[in-house]
C-alpha cells in the first residue's frame, strides 16, 4: 500500500488501502486525497484520524468493517469525485458523519449495513452524478425499514435504483429529487406502502420500473408515473406490475376487473 510521504503535505497525491489503524493514522495529514481510498475488512472503531479530510478525488469505498458504528470522522467530507460505496459493515448505524458531502462524481451505493433501520445522514448532498444504488439484488437490504435522509438531494444522473429492502416501508427523505437522468427502478421492496418521497420528481429520461412491491398500492404507482407525465419530464418505457393490485385476484363477478384509482375501492367491474 501506499504511505504518504515522510514529510506531511495536506495533498496526498496517491490510492489508499487502509485495513490497520496504523494505515489510518498515516493518512492523518490529509486534508485532500487525488486518488481513491478503500477502508476495508479492518478491525476500526471509527475514522477519527480522518477529521481533516475534505476532499477525495477518486472513489471512497467503506467496506466489510464489522465494528465501525459511525462515520463521524468524516464530517468535513465535501466532495467525492468517484464512487461512494458504503456496505457490508455490520456494526454501522447511521450515515449522520457524512453530512457536509455536497457531491459524489460517480455513484453512491448503500446496502446490507444490517445495523442501519433508517437511512439518515447526506444533509447537503445535493447531486449524484452516477447512480443512487439503495440496495442490491445479489444482498438484499434485510433491516432498513425507511429512508430519511438525503434531503437536499436534487439531481442523479443515472439510476435511482431501490431494490430487494425486505424491511423498507418509507422512501420519504428523497422528497427534493427533482430530475434522474435514466431510470428509476423500484422493485422488490416487500414493505413499501406509499411513495411521497418522490413528490418533487418531475423528470425521468429512460424509464420507470416499478415492479414487485406487494404492499404498495398499483395506484399509488400509477399516481407518481402520471404526476411525472403531466409534469412532461416522462420518457422511455413504463414498467408497472407485481403491486398490490385490487384486480388481483379478480372481484369481479361479471366482466373483467379494472383497476379505477379514482374510486373508493380502486377497481371497477364494467
Amino acid at each position: 500500500d501506499a504511505i504518504p510521504d515522510a514529510v506531511p503535505s495536506a495533498v496526498c497525491d496517491d490510492s489508499y488501502i487502509v485495513k490497520t489503524l496504523e494505515q489510518l493514522e498515516a493518512l492523518s495529514h490529509c486534508v485532500v486525497i487525488t486518488g481513491t481510498i478503500n477502508i476495508t475488512d479492518s478491525p476500526l472503531t471509527d475514522l477519527a484520524p480522518l477529521a481533516g479530510l475534505t476532499e477525495v478525488g477518486g472513489s471512497l469505498r467503506i467496506t466489510f468493517n464489522g465494528a465501525l458504528p459511525t462515520l463521524d470522522g468524516l464530517s468535513e467530507l465535501k466532495s467525492v469525485g468517484g464512487q461512494l460505496e458504503i456496505y457490508m459493515n455490520a456494526a454501522l448505524t447511521s450515515f449522520t458523519g457524512l453530512d457536509a458531502l455536497e457531491t459524489v462524481g460517480g455513484s453512491l451505493v448503500l446496502f446490507e449495513n444490517t445495523s442501519v433501520v433508517a437511512l439518515d445522514g447526506f444533509a447537503q448532498l445535493t447531486t449524484v452524478s452516477g447512480n443512487l444504488a439503495i440496495g442490491d439484488p445479489a444482498y438484499t437490504n434485510s433491516t432498513l425499514e425507511a429512508v430519511t435522509g438525503l434531503n437536499a438531494l436534487s439531481h442523479v444522473a443515472w439510476l435511482v435504483r431501490i431494490v430487494d429492502n425486505d424491511a423498507l416501508g418509507s422512501v420519504s427523505g428523497l422528497n427534493g429529487l427533482a430530475t434522474v437522468g435514466l431510470k428509476l427502478e423500484l422493485i422488490r421492496n416487500d414493505a413499501l406502502v406509499h411513495l411521497d418521497g418522490f413528490s418533487s420528481l418531475a423528470s425521468v429520461g429512460a424509464g420507470v420500473f416499478i415492479e414487485d412491491n406487494p404492499s404498495l398500492p398499483s395506484c399509488v404507482a400509477w399516481s407518481l408515473v402520471k404526476a411525472v407525465q403531466e409534469a412532461g419530464g416522462l420518457n422511455g418505457e413504463i414498467m408497472v406490475s407485481g403491486n398490490d393490485d385490487p384486480c388481483d385476484p379478480d372481484p369481479c363477478v361479471m366482466g373483467v376487473c379494472e383497476l379505477a384509482c379514482d374510486l373508493p375501492g380502486d377497481y371497477s367491474c364494467p
